[in-house]
């Protein structure tokens, strides 16, 4: 085999290039809330804020939408998730809403989590948890909102852990 000089740089820059791909994806730039489209302020400024934490401590978009909802009506929304990984949902209501229901579940677990708040009494038009998926699959999360506007606002952030590579393990 002959080494040479093309064939050592050839070699050191794959290597180094293998390096700074894993690092490139967990570093998190700061949220762009003007992809989202317009907004009043006040969701722009909590959207950032509460994103930009979850970046510092170690997580990514995993998905995101802005969802166009019907008054009085349910909003499906299917996410795969994976077994072990650490999720942060953030879900951001209309404040004009009276009640807000939003549930999580999977086919044959019924609902897993269900969350009511009231954007109109309490001032609050967001709110998250973090869940710890105990088994791969398709999740069902659905937002309902009523209230007086037609077309209410919504907007759900699901986050996931990257600065980890272990799974956390559910066991005895």
């Amino acid at each position: 085999m002959i080494v040479n000089k093309k064939n050592i740089i050839k070699c050191i820059s794959i290597g180094l290039l293998c390096l700074a791909i894993p690092l490139l994806s967990f570093s998190q730039e700061k949220f762009d809330v003007t992809k989202l489209g317009p907004m009043p302020k006040k969701y722009a400024d909590t959207m950032t804020k509460s994103h930009d934490y979850f970046f510092e401590k170690g997580y990514k978009v995993y998905r995101a939408a802005t969802l166009n909802m019907k008054k009085n009506t349910e909003f499906p929304v299917y996410i795969d998730l994976y077994k072990g990984k650490l999720y942060h949902f953030l879900i951001y209501a209309d404040d004009e809403s009276e009640k807000v229901i939003m549930k999580m579940g999977k086919e044959g677990w019924g609902d897993i989590i269900t969350y009511k708040f009231r954007p109109t009494k309490t001032g609050e038009f967001c709110t998250e948890f973090s869940y710890i998926c105990p088994e791969s699959g398709r999740f069902l999360f659905l937002l309902y909102q009523r209230g007086p506007k037609k077309k209410p606002y919504a907007h759900i952030s699901v986050l996931q852990k990257v600065n980890s590579n272990k799974n956390i393990q559910f066991g005895h």
